[in-house]
Parts: C-alpha cells; sequence; structure tokens
C-alpha cells in the first residue's frame, strides 16, 4: 500500500504539472490530486510536499482527495484533464448509459468518470472538475434550485412541473431520447412462486394506497404498478433490450469482484 500510494502521488504531481507547461508556467494555482482519503498516508504525503512546492512555483498548490478504484479515479481525472468529460454514479447504470446515447447522438468526445453515488458526483460538477451529468431529479433539484448547478433538459417526454422552464431532450434538439430510471423489487430466483405472489400482492396493494404514493410526488417519481411478477420481469427485458446497442458501441463492460 505504501509503494502504490507514493507511486500514485508521483503520477499526481507529474502529470498535473505537465498539463500546462510552458513558459511563465504556472499561471495559476496547481491542483495535485490524491486517490485516497484525507488523513491517510497519500494525503498527507501530498500536503507535506504542497506548501514547499506552492512556494517553489509562486502558486498555491491544491489537494483535492479523489478516493476510490484504488485510486484509478484520481490517475483517470488526470490523464484526462482539458478533456470534455461527465459523471454518472456508475459503470453500466442507466445514467452513465445515457451519458454514452448523448456522446453518440451528438457527437462529442467526452470522457466518462463514474462515482459511488449522485453526491461525489455533484460536488465536481459545482466544483467545475467534471462538465456534466444525467442524474435523478431529487438529488439534482436542490442544487439547481438554489442555482449551484444548471439543469439543461430532461429525458422525460414531457416537461417537469418542478422545473417548467427546462426543455425536454426533444426540444433540446434530441428526438427519440425519452429514457428514465425506473426501481423494482426482485428476489432470489428460485424463490418459490406462492411467496413471489404474496410479495406481489403486498406491493401493489401498498401502491394504491394514496397516503403511499402521496409520498412519491415530492421525489419527482410516477408510480407504475405491474399487473404480474411476469410483467414486471418482461419490462425488465424490454428495457434491456432497448439498452443493448448502446452498450455495444460504448463497449461498456462491467467488471465482476
Amino acid at each position: 500500500m505504501t509503494v502504490n500510494a507514493r507511486l500514485a502521488l508521483a503520477c499526481a504531481v507529474l502529470m498535473c504539472s505537465g498539463l500546462a507547461f510552458g513558459q511563465g508556467y504556472p499561471d495559476r494555482p496547481v491542483r495535485m490530486l490524491v486517490g485516497f482519503t484525507a488523513g491517510g498516508s497519500a494525503d498527507l504525503s501530498a500536503r507535506a510536499i504542497s506548501d514547499g512546492l506552492a512556494a517553489s512555483l509562486g502558486k498555491p498548490v491544491l489537494i483535492e482527495n479523489r478516493p476510490g478504484a484504488g485510486s484509478i479515479i484520481a490517475a483517470t481525472a488526470v490523464a484526462r484533464a482539458k478533456r470534455i468529460s461527465y459523471a454518472s454514479v456508475g459503470i453500466g447504470s442507466s445514467l452513465h448509459l445515457m451519458g454514452e446515447m448523448l456522446k453518440d447522438r451528438a457527437k462529442i468526445d467526452a470522457v466518462h468518470i463514474p462515482y459511488k453515488g449522485s453526491v461525489p458526483a455533484l460536488a465536481d460538477i459545482m466544483g467545475g472538475r467534471v462538465e456534466f451529468m444525467f442524474d435523478n431529479l431529487i438529488t439534482a433539484l436542490p442544487q439547481v434550485k438554489g442555482g449551484k448547478i444548471r439543469a439543461l433538459a430532461v429525458t422525460a417526454p414531457k416537461r417537469t412541473p418542478q422545473l417548467p422552464e427546462v426543455p425536454t431532450m426533444a426540444e433540446a434538439g434530441f428526438d427519440n431520447f425519452e429514457t428514465s430510471v425506473w426501481f423494482a423489487v426482485f428476489a432470489p430466483r428460485k424463490t418459490s412462486r406462492p411467496v413471489v405472489e404474496r410479495i406481489a400482492a403486498a406491493i401493489t396493494a401498498s401502491l394504491s394506497d394514496p397516503k403511499i404514493t402521496a409520498r412519491f410526488v415530492p421525489l419527482s417519481m410516477d408510480v407504475l404498478k405491474s399487473e404480474s411478477p411476469e410483467a414486471a420481469a418482461a419490462f425488465f427485458r424490454r428495457d434491456v433490450q432497448n439498452w443493448k446497442a448502446t452498450v455495444a458501441k460504448a463497449g461498456v463492460r462491467i467488471e465482476k469482484n
């Protein structure tokens, strides 16, 4: 671990310094990315030399912790700096695939940066470290309302009441871009039929209760009830089929642990 930390630190320093190398460098604060959490050996090493670097370079040296994937997230961000990048909540997620679809449709070269959730991804959007992302309205809306990020379009077939001024993707010039994120309840493959039917009936009954469905309104979610477990499975298979072309074209691969 000690060796890896030192290697990651050295790469980050050298690569960040080389990005804008030239006469008069640096003309702005220097960013040093650390691929591990604050307080660890790599982070403390970076902070130990940052003051000396700042004195030598004549500009502040800003430490940014980008933990995850064994420092790959930080290394990728450094290596791909100065290119358009977009965030998602993880490789293979529907929000990731929406980004790949936009890349293809808009003919742009954008680098995918996977995060472990919306919160850290949005933080980098607000910090200007990532250019754009697709996100669920429930997590992005407070930042939009607060003026910290800008909503460009919604992927729903019509404008959302929460952001009536924001166009749909079709209105923004991208036809047939109606996509959504959905949630469903799954059970282990070998679950007995009576148990599956009982759980399905209980869920359907719950989603028929106005008091329960009302709780989805502030979450900007629509309630869709399946007629049966088979109908839910068919919906799932159709959605997988719809994304197959995007997955294949983008070369998305899910790493299995």
